[in-house]
C-alpha cells in the first residue's frame, strides 16, 4: 500500500490525488462538498451532497477516481458514494470504482506472448469525432500519420502535451484505434503510466521479468497516457527506458501523452528525457469559441438531445478551460432537465451551471492586457500593435503576449493578431525570451507578476 504523505488521512489524500487529476473548477464543482463517512478496510465512504450526483459522476470522473483511490490505498482500493438521505435520492448507491490494473500474469502458457486483450481502448475515442481547430490541428495531423503508419514515419515516438481536459487521451486512443482497425495482425497496447508502474512493482515481486518483457517489448505498437506520474520513480524510469530502446530499435511506434513537454519533466532521468524528445513533440492549445461549440454541438448530437442554439452559445462563452469541463458542463444540464422533467432552456441552463459560472475566474482580455502592460511602461497601447522594435517596446510587447497567452484561452496564432498580425512564431519567441528570463532575473519576476496580479484584479475587462 502507498502510504499518504505526511499526517494526511486517508480521505484528506484522497482529495489531494484526485484534485492533481481533474480541473480545479471540476473538482470545485462536484468533490469539494463530498462528505467522507467511513473508511472500512481498504474501502473509502463518502455521502454525495446533491440528489443528481451519482447519475453523473461515475461516468465522468470514474478513471480518476479510481486512479486516486489506488495511489492512496493501494491497488483493489474502492470508493462507495451514497446519496444523502434528505436530498431525495432515495437509496441509490454507487458501486465501488475498481482500478482497471489487469493482471501481469499471461493467458496462455508462459512460453508464448500473453494476449493483450485488456489495453482499455476506448471505442469512442476515433478520429472522426475529434473536432479539429488551430490549437490540435497539428497535433492531430501527425497523429493521423502515425495512425496510417504505425513505426514508418519521422513522428516516433509522438510526444503529446498540453494541460488537462484538451484531447490528449482521445487523440492517443483515436490512434491505438485506427491501428487496430488497420492492422488487426497489430498488437496495440495502451495504459497509463500509473499501470505500468504497478506491474513494474508486480514483475518485482513475483519475480517475472520474462513475463513482463513479452508483454512490453513484443508489441508493435505502446501507448502510454500521463508519463509525468513516472516522475520520482527512478526504477520504473530505468525499466521503461530500456523498454523504449527495444520497440524503437525494432521499428516500433511509441506514443506518448504528459502534461508538459519533456524538458519540463522534473524528477525524470536525463537520458529518458532525451529519448522522450527525440522524435516529434507537439502541444495542444486551448479550445477557440468555435471549436468549443463545435464540440458541444458533436456531444449533443451524440446524446441525440437538442440543445438550443442559445444554450450552446451560453456554455461556450463561460467555459473556456477544456472540452472535458465542456462536456461535463453540457451533461450537467441535460441531467438537471432530465430529474426536473424540464426542456433545455437557457434558465434551466442558467440554474443548472450557476455554481460554475460564478466560480469561474474572470476572463481577462487581451486588449486590457496591452493597456496595462503599456500603461506600466509609459507608452500609448498603439506601440505594442506596431511595427516599432525600440528595446523598451520590444520588452513591453513580450511580457504582454507572454501575459495573454498565460491568462487567456487564445491561440498563439491569435495572439499574434492581436498584435498586429505579427505571427504565431513570434509569440513563441516571446514566451520563451519572458520565461527565460524568469527563471534569472528576480526584479523582472517581480514585475511581471505584479502585472498578472493587477490584470486578474482588473475590472477592465
Amino acid at each position: 500500500m502507498i502510504q499518504p504523505e505526511g499526517s494526511l488521512s486517508p480521505w484528506e489524500a484522497f482529495h489531494q490525488s484526485l484534485r492533481g487529476r481533474i480541473s480545479e473548477q471540476a473538482y470545485n464543482t462536484w468533490f469539494k462538498d463530498l462528505v467522507f463517512s467511513e473508511l472500512v478496510d481498504r474501502q473509502l465512504l463518502a455521502v454525495a451532497p446533491e440528489p443528481y450526483f451519482l447519475d453523473y459522476v461515475i461516468v465522468q470522473f470514474g478513471q480518476e477516481i479510481s486512479q486516486a483511490a489506488t495511489e492512496v490505498l493501494g491497488v483493489g482500493a474502492t470508493l462507495s458514494i451514497k446519496p444523502n438521505g434528505n436530498n431525495g435520492g432515495g437509496d441509490r448507491a454507487l458501486q465501488p470504482v475498481e482500478p482497471q490494473i489487469p493482471s501481469l500474469l499471461p493467458t496462455k502458457e508462459p512460453t508464448t506472448l500473453p494476449q493483450l486483450d485488456w489495453t482499455s481502448l476506448n471505442p469512442k475515442y476515433r478520429f472522426d469525432n475529434f473536432i479539429e481547430g488551430d490549437g490540435n490541428r497539428m497535433a492531430r495531423s501527425a497523429a493521423m500519420a502515425v495512425a496510417n503508419n504505425p513505426g514508418e514515419t519521422i513522428f516516433n515516438p509522438l510526444f503529446v502535451y498540453g494541460d488537462v481536459g484538451l484531447g490528449k487521451t482521445h487523440l492517443v486512443q483515436a490512434i491505438g484505434n485506427m491501428v487496430n482497425a488497420n492492422h488487426p495482425d497489430f498488437q496495440v497496447l495502451y495504459l497509463s503510466s500509473d499501470t505500468f508502474y504497478h506491474h513494474f512493482i508486480e514483475m518485482l515481486k513475483s519475480n517475472r521479468s520474462t513475463d513482463f518483457n513479452k508483454i512490453y517489448r513484443n508489441v508493435n505498437v505502446l501507448i502510454l497516457d500521463d508519463i509525468q506520474f513516472l516522475t520520482g520513480k527512478t526504477k520504473t524510469q530505468i525499466e521503461f527506458f530500456h523498454t523504449f530502446n527495444t520497440l524503437y530499435q525494432a521499428g516500433r511506434q511509441i506514443v506518448l501523452s504528459s502534461d508538459r513537454p519533456p524538458k519540463d519533466l522534473e524528477g525524470m532521468e536525463f537520458r529518458l528525457v532525451s529519448r522522450l524528445g527525440s522524435g516529434f513533440t507537439i502541444d495542444l492549445q486551448p479550445l477557440d469559441e468555435e471549436t468549443r461549440m463545435a464540440i458541444l454541438q458533436n456531444r449533443a448530437e451524440e446524446e441525440q438531445v437538442a440543445i438550443p442554439a442559445d444554450v450552446i452559445q451560453y456554455i461556450a462563452n463561460n467555459i473556456t478551460s477544456n472540452n472535458r469541463d465542456l462536456e461535463r458542463a453540457l451533461i450537467h444540464v441535460m441531467a438537471m432537465a432530465s430529474l426536473m422533467k424540464e426542456q433545455i432552456s437557457m434558465p434551466l441552463a442558467r440554474r443548472a451551471l450557476r455554481r460554475i459560472v460564478t466560480q469561474r475566474p474572470r476572463t481577462v482580455s487581451i486588449d486590457n492586457i496591452q493597456k496595462v502592460v503599456a500603461n506600466h511602461f509609459g507608452m500609448p497601447d498603439t506601440k505594442l500593435r506596431e511595427k516599432v522594435r525600440t528595446k523598451q517596446v520590444a520588452n513591453a510587447r513580450h511580457i504582454a503576449m507572454f501575459l495573454s497567452h498565460r491568462l487567456t484561452s487564445f491561440t498563439k496564432k491569435d495572439i499574434g493578431q492581436y498584435f498586429g498580425g505579427k505571427d504565431h512564431s513570434t509569440v513563441i519567441y516571446a514566451i520563451q525570451t519572458v520565461e527565460k528570463k524568469l527563471s534569472v532575473d528576480e526584479d523582472y519576476r517581480q514585475v511581471v507578476e505584479d502585472l498578472s496580479r493587477r490584470l486578474k484584479m482588473s475590472p477592465d475587462q
